[in-house]
């Protein structure tokens, strides 16, 4: 098992990080930043300037709340104290057969992305989606329905694609594209930009049909498809957090990320039995395919109920609570829901564990595991250089786990 203590000068400080390999030796660059393009963080910072972002001592962070997604609703989402332990155990779910049905308007800027990308998919995988949320006797409703991978990919995950062409582009996409296909492509972009202007990203066309929501469309809207997406932080009986590199396989947050996430199937039966048991099934699906982690135990409200999460033969490897539900502004305030998970084990045990998967997920870490003691990464990410060092996600993720931990534990 090959190791290497890389440092981290982050605030004036330097914080000591263990990055273990569980593949190919550990050679060139290891530090991976997890930097957004400087155009996208500027493009939702002027959208969505009236949102209460996620604060991270001097970083702000390209999220919000799940209460923060329609004019006047409650800043529901926060799981970080007991009250808000409380509240996830308490909402309700609805469960709906309707499908993804965005707006004719809409729907011609997902036909743009499609023509526009290029991108096809030989597996389309049915995903639970955020169809509503309403508040009901003080507490969240929120109705799920079924979606198309496609349809987030499209949707969520193009809001910062041009309306336009570039001259770059039209030379790119005319040697990959036939010249039926181009042509509609090109009439759509010069309708779309007789509609709505040159050089306006689909996030912009979008936000300016939602003022009164502070430019980020409801939910009930279904301009985006919002399938829920889960991640999770693993903290380790030797008390360390733990982090993976992201590798090209994946869609997005590239660079030192999260320890397990993925997206929620729309799973008729976790979810029958509620969104708090239905969302954390998922998340621990995805730990069972990345981590090779088959049984754990929900620790539910502030009472921590506890509620078997068996996902394969095995004894149970850790506790499994919800940090968050938030909003991505990066992918039209997609939601999603965020964990700590408490290993019963050592880093290096997991490490093994990681090293030994055959799973198909275990694909999406990219050779390189990093393990860092939780009071140092408590203390690094109040600075603002953490913010390039860390993918978004994993910042974000970070300081509301170590909120919970303060609160809760």
């Amino acid at each position: 098992m090959e190791s290497r203590v890389i440092e981290a000068k982050i605030g004036g400080k330097v914080f000591p990080i263990r990055v273990f390999s569980i593949g190919k030796a550990i050679e060139g660059d290891i530090i991976s930043p997890g930097l957004m393009a400087t155009g996208e963080v500027a493009d939702i910072r002027k959208l969505y300037a009236s949102f209460p972002l996620l604060r991270c001592g001097e970083n702000e962070l390209m999220y919000t709340v799940l209460g923060f997604s329609d004019e006047g609703s409650k800043p529901y989402g926060d799981y970080t104290t007991p009250a808000g332990q409380d509240e996830f155990k308490n909402i309700e779910l609805v469960l709906v057969e309707e499908r993804f049905s965005p707006p004719i308007w809409a729907r011609e800027l997902h036909e743009f992305a499609t023509l526009k990308s290029g991108k096809t998919f030989k597996v389309d995988n049915i995903l639970a989606c955020v169809r509503d949320v309403y508040e009901k006797s003080g507490h969240p409703v929120i109705c799920v329905g079924p979606g198309l991978y496609s349809e987030s990919f499209f949707s969520n995950g193009s809001g910062g694609m041009n309306i336009s062409i570039t001259d770059e582009e039209k030379e790119k996409l005319t040697k990959i594209m036939s010249a039926e296909k181009y042509e509609k492509l090109s009439a759509l972009s010069g309708e779309l930009e007789a509609r709505y202007g040159k050089n306006r990203t689909m996030r912009e066309v979008i936000a300016e049909n939602y003022p009164n929501s502070h430019g980020l469309a409801p939910f009930s809207s279904q301009v985006y498809n919002n399938d829920i997406g889960v991640s999770c932080i693993i903290q380790t009986a030797d008390d360390h957090f733990i982090y993976t590199k992201r590798g090209q396989g994946v869609s997005v947050h590239q660079g030192i990320s999260t320890s397990a996430s993925g997206a929620a199937e729309f799973n008729k039966e976790a979810l029958s039995k509620g969104l708090a048991y239905g969302v954390t099934y998922e998340m621990c699906r995805e730990l069972r395919e990345e981590v090779a982690m088959p049984s754990g135990t929900l620790l539910l409200g502030s009472t921590q109920q506890r509620i078997k999460m068996e996902l394969g033969v095995g004894p149970e490897e850790y506790e499994i609570v919800p940090v968050s539900f938030v909003r991505e502004l990066l992918r039209g305030g997609k939601p999603e829901g965020w964990f700590l998970v408490k290993y019963h084990g050592t880093v290096r045990d997991l490490v093994m564990k990681i090293t030994d998967n055959r799973n198909a997920g275990r694909a999406e870490i990219d050779e390189l595991i990093y393990a860092q003691p939780v009071h140092d990464a408590a203390a690094m990410i109040q600075y603002k250089e953490a913010d390039g060092f860390l993918t978004h996600v994993l910042l974000a993720e970070l300081h509301l786990t170590v909120e919970y931990l303060k609160n809760c534990s």
